[in-house]
């Protein structure tokens, strides 16, 4: 029979049931908060997987239970070491947050015991449960020669000590031999009684795949140093006698990283390799519409960076253009001294390539202000066949004609050691005739034409 109320009587809540959170390595686990410690640490030994050969409390934060328990805390946490405890902290709560604390095996004297750091049940809470391994010390400064010229010109010998990356190799600094690279730090020239020596050095080798230049005050004294990437940015126009639509893929070798586009593009990778796709519209003018933004611009643009790659120990004219070890050496290059460069390049691009004015113009401005910090450049021109393999570019439908001109340099400051590529410089080359380019067929407008302007320096 159902139970009768008394008139008038109002039916008496029920408590809600409350809820334990255990907390470990920044992940919480909920479950129903336990009438005792016991079957709350049975709970946790049991949704967190501990080994029974291991040893844990439950904690709970100062501010979580009464203040007059404050004295009996670790730190922050106050350890629940009773039921008298725990049922004091989660007395009233409808929520309870604990944390595990992990300590050595059962057969430790808790006196003794090295807590662990949680973190480590996440990774490590198996049944052959082991210590944390301490990081590996910072390196060490590394003792390095280092060959330096002064504002006159003066080249001088420096042993000193450099600061290494942490995973570089300083193995081929043994037994005296060397290692090209650049070093960023401060060089320090004292008195010359100083019995230390005159000169210090302290800095750090610059990462692969960059460069830096330097702002100096009115008094010569550097202000500003400026890291940059070498990257390379080419740009290419398409010219058709009649509107169409198109298809433009890049794929570059693993040894490239592209980095931007413009229009702006995906950037896929499959296979090591990136990919950079478009949908374009082109027709009579030049103007190239990029369908999928609605940019409509003089052409594209793509941007790059070398990746490190395996160094070649014989390259020669044979082996295609490997952006992370660039082939650019006296018996292949020209030296030319860089007052003279700017006008003579300018030159080639204008007489042999027959590159529109706006097109050189750009491109003149962006590479002048790198070519600034040396006294000769040494350059060439790639052939088609060369650059082809690290810059694939696939056009459909594809252009009656397609042409590719992509420019190496480097700046020279000893140019003793250039002989034969400064005998090249008055020398008449036909670099339109080496990058494999047929500028009459460029000026006509009947054909669909594809022209690419690029460079990158060598350092």
């Amino acid at each position: 029979m159902p139970t009768m109320m008394p008139s008038g009587s109002q039916p008496q809540p029920q408590p809600a049931p409350g809820i334990l959170i255990v907390s470990a390595s920044g992940r919480d686990l909920a479950c129903a908060l336990p009438n005792t410690l016991s079957e709350a640490m049975a709970s946790a030994g049991e949704r967190w997987c501990i080994p029974n050969n291991l040893v844990f409390r439950l904690g709970v934060k100062k501010k979580e239970a009464p203040g007059y328990l404050a004295n009996t805390a670790q730190g922050d946490l106050i350890i629940l070491g009773d039921d008298a405890v725990y049922q004091v902290v989660k007395m009233g709560k409808s929520v309870l947050r604990t944390e595990i604390q992990v300590y050595a095996t059962k057969d430790t004297h808790v006196a003794e015991e090295s807590k662990w750091c949680l973190s480590a049940l996440r990774d490590r809470l198996t049944p052959r449960f082991c210590r944390i391994e301490a990081p590996p010390p910072p390196p060490e400064p590394v003792p390095i020669g280092i060959t330096v010229e002064n504002a006159k010109g003066k080249m001088f010998r420096l042993n000193t000590k450099a600061l290494p990356e942490v995973n570089m190799d300083w193995s081929q600094s043994q037994g005296g031999q060397t290692i090209a690279g650049n070093f960023l730090g401060q060089l320090t020239i004292k008195s010359k009684t100083d019995a230390e020596g005159r000169i210090n050095f302290h800095g750090k080798e610059i990462e692969s795949g960059l460069n830096f230049s330097n702002l100096t005050s009115a008094s010569g004294q550097v202000k500003t140093v400026q890291m940059r990437s070498c990257s390379s940015k080419p740009f290419i126009q398409l010219f058709s006698p009649i509107e169409q639509f198109l298809t433009l893929e890049i794929c570059l070798a693993s040894s490239w990283k592209c980095v931007s586009t413009w229009p702006t593009s995906e950037i896929k990778k499959e296979n090591g390799k990136q990919t950079v796709g478009f949908f374009l519209r082109v027709g009579p003018g030049g103007v190239v519409e990029d369908v999928v933004s609605g940019s409509k611009t003089a052409g594209l643009s793509w941007e790059a960076v070398p990746e490190p790659g395996t160094a070649r120990l014989s390259p020669d004219d044979k082996t295609p253009f490997d952006p992370a070890n660039p082939d650019l050496v006296d018996y292949n290059g020209v030296l030319v001294p860089t007052k003279d460069f700017a006008t003579r390049l300018d030159k080639i691009l204008n007489e042999q390539f027959q590159i529109n004015p706006l097109v050189r113009t750009s491109f003149m401005a962006d590479i002048v202000p790198h070519l600034l910090r040396y006294p000769h450049i040494a350059f060439r021109f790639l052939p088609q066949d060369f650059y082809e393999p690290a810059a694939s570019l696939a056009i459909r439908p594809t252009p009656e004609i397609t042409g590719r001109v992509f420019l190496l340099w480097q700046g020279v400051k000893d140019a003793g050691k250039w002989k034969a590529s400064k005998k090249r410089e008055k020398m008449p080359i036909n670099w339109a005739e080496i990058v494999g380019y047929n500028a009459a067929q460029f000026n006509k407008d009947a054909l669909f034409r594809c022209v690419e302007l690029g460079w990158m320096e060598v350092v």
